[in-house]
């Protein structure tokens, strides 16, 4: 009996700190639940690498889209499969090393940090590899901690590949 009320309290503490990740998957896709699930696996995939909670991955600067957002419950569902860790994903997304995403349009743009470069030429510099991408555009991308570099802005002479705009393989 014991057991069972505490998986009832864990599972109350869950659904009360599902606000934020719900927040994050209505920000980020909208109402495509599916995709949700991507954007989620990579705040997941941060917890685990960085050995911190959902919540406090899902608030840092400049790393989610975090503008009000009318919550429903398909996101409140799947906020609390990330909280569980059971979301329901391709294998491929589950590996710790994909902690990167955006969307295909933001590779294009300018860079806030290195100017006269794209985020995309940035991204690629640092040694992130594209590996999927999904139906609403967005590029998962894998990396490792030996792969960045200590000057964050790529040198004049690197000529990027644009990785990111050959990827064919689907999320």
């Amino acid at each position: 009996m014991l057991t069972l009320f505490g998986k009832i309290i864990s599972y109350i503490f869950i659904l009360a700190n599902t606000q934020q990740a719900a927040l994050t998957a209505c920000n980020e896709t909208g109402l495509l639940y599916n995709e949700g699930q991507l954007v989620l696996q990579v705040a997941v995939n941060r917890t685990k690498a960085n050995n911190t909670d959902l919540n406090f991955e899902l608030s840092r600067p400049y790393q989610f889209n975090l503008k009000p957002c009318s919550i429903t419950t398909g996101h409140v569902i799947i906020a609390y499969l990330a909280h569980l860790d059971s979301l329901e994903v391709p294998e491929i997304l589950k590996t710790p090393e994909v902690k990167h995403y955006d969307a295909l349009w933001s590779q294009e743009r300018a860079s806030r940090s290195c100017p006269g470069r794209t985020v995309g030429d940035v991204w690629e510099y640092q040694g992130l590899k594209p590996i999927c991408i999904s139906e609403a555009k967005h590029i998962f991308f894998t990396s490792s901690n030996s792969s960045w570099k200590k000057e964050k802005c790529p040198p004049t002479y690197f000529n990027p590949v644009k990785h990111y705009k050959k990827i064919k393989r689907r999320c």
